[in-house]
């Protein structure tokens, strides 16, 4: 059940001329519920990120969407954006921001377990496949892997976006197993809370921006050239050096 929500503007820096007006809940602190620094540093990325492919429009899934953040960009960005979760909230809550944004009438929300290996969203062609901070539970690392096992094809890029979590090297080893993907790494030190401006009210995002150093993972077929992307991700990422001027609004 939804508790009180607040309404905020969030401007990225990246994307100025598209602000989002999220939905933020006001006293529910479950994990969906809260506005990670991954998502903004993932949503931040997306306009360089979507360039990179000569499909129009091209067509996104996002794996555990929370509040709906990434989706709702991309789809601001001409993107087919299908925002999923497991959490029925949680897509009520991206339904309702949703509708606050004229420009996100292309983003699809849909419910999708990680351990439901059958399900027909698996099945659909995508370009991307966006993941924020999503290995944070060592028992859900291995259900991700096989997602992008079955989702990932020849002409599918996946980028994960995460705080250096302990489970990061679990998910390499897992996506190894799978056979016929690889994974790269970019790392870097971002400060996520200068990837935006935050209108209409108290900022209650900030406090969830405390993480510096992020890993981006490129997970693609192996043998797909993806060099134009790790250099754009790497150069955008200030390619681990500390550098993140590129995100000052």
């Amino acid at each position: 059940m939804l508790t009180e929500t607040r309404t905020r503007r969030i401007v990225l820096s990246s994307n100025p001329s598209h602000p989002i007006d999220l939905n933020i809940p006001s006293t529910d602190h479950r994990i969906f519920a809260r506005p990670w620094s991954s998502s903004l540093i993932l949503s931040t990325l997306l306009p360089s990120i979507l360039q990179t492919t000569a499909s129009y429009p091209p067509k996104s899934l996002e794996l555990g969407s929370g509040l709906g953040l990434v989706s709702l960009v991309a789809s601001t960005l001409a993107t087919q954006a299908l925002a999923t979760d497991v959490a029925p909230e949680s897509l009520a809550l991206i339904s309702a921001s949703a509708s606050l944004n004229s420009s996100t009438s292309t983003c699809e929300i849909a419910k999708l377990n990680w351990e439901d290996a059958d399900s027909e969203i698996l099945s659909r062609e995508f370009d991307f496949v966006f993941a924020a901070d999503v290995l944070y539970m060592q028992r859900a690392v291995r259900y991700i892997a096989k997602t992008l096992g079955k989702v990932v094809r020849r002409d599918t890029v996946a980028v994960l976006v995460d705080p250096d979590r302990c489970y990061v090297e679990e998910f390499l080893e897992a996506v190894e197993e799978l056979g016929g993907l690889e994974v790269c790494v970019v790392r870097g030190d971002v400060d996520a809370s200068r990837l935006y401006r935050c209108e209409g009210g108290e900022d209650e995002i900030k406090e969830f921006t405390a993480a510096k150093r992020f890993n981006v993972l490129i997970v693609c077929s192996i043998g797909k050239d993806i060099c134009e992307l790790q250099k754009t991700i790497a150069k955008l990422f200030g390619q681990g050096s500390g550098n993140d001027s590129l995100y000052s609004s």
